[in-house]
């Protein structure tokens, strides 16, 4: 069993098998590459949701089959495409920060 329990989808690796097929990890526990292994996304990953998906496709394109092979905890955290298109606050004006500090 594979369990990542930190990270998200800025990390990752490459990997290749045998054959020399190259297979591009970011959310997916390189565990699915081990048709012996379960893989779970564990409670402290941060998960994009759309990436995750995305990623699952291309493994099944390349012939990668993780049915029932891949759990992702009730306690990760999810993302989703409109969370990365919030807009950061604005700073305070600095007569604010200076009668704050």
């Amino acid at each position: 069993m594979l369990a990542p329990a930190q990270g998200g989808a800025n990390a990752g690796h490459t990997i290749y098998d045998e054959a020399g097929t190259k297979y591009k990890l970011h959310l997916i526990p390189s565990g699915v590459l081990n048709k012996n292994a379960h893989n779970v996304v564990g409670n402290g990953v941060v998960v994009h949701l759309p990436s995750m998906f995305e990623e699952i496709e291309t493994l099944l394109g390349q012939g990668v089959d993780i049915a029932g092979r891949l759990l992702l905890s009730d306690r990760a955290h999810l993302l989703f495409d409109l969370h990365k298109a919030r807009p950061a606050p604005a700073p305070a004006p600095p007569r604010a920060r200076a009668a704050a500090a």
